[in-house]
């Protein structure tokens, strides 16, 4: 993949490349039709944060717990962590009023049981 260095103002002639603007000194990154699995740690935390709700405590602890359970290759246990999120959104309830999701005491691991079970035949440790 090709980086893209573009000042404030330009217009992005590289639909399919990794974009970086510089404004204000800063460098923010864009990415474009990639998969969040490649994207930088820091990145791919706030991608799984936002789209399920989760906060970091959460995502640090599930992704620890895929990792000693050998799940050591992190494209593989980030693709899988995107499956667990998604299937614990789903029998988690969200308070309305709560800014993150709660699965309560001993309530993720639980959850990490759970979906490792329904997904045995499926995923194995790489």
């Amino acid at each position: 993949m090709q980086m893209v260095l573009l000042k404030e103002g330009e217009v992005d002639e590289y639909p399919q490349q990794t974009v970086v603007r510089i404004s204000n000194e800063k460098l923010t990154m864009q990415v474009k039709e990639e998969s969040p699995v490649n994207w930088p740690d820091l990145m791919f935390m706030g991608y799984c944060c936002e789209s399920f709700q989760i906060n970091r405590g959460i995502y640090n602890t599930a992704e620890i717990w895929l990792y000693r359970r050998g799940f050591t290759d992190i494209r593989a246990r980030r693709t899988i962590l995107l499956r667990f999120f998604t299937f614990a959104v789903s029998r988690v309830q969200k308070d309305s009023n709560k800014k993150f999701i709660r699965f309560g005491s001993g309530g993720l691991t639980e959850c990490l049981e759970a979906f490792m079970q329904s997904v045995s035949n499926k995923v194995g440790p790489s």
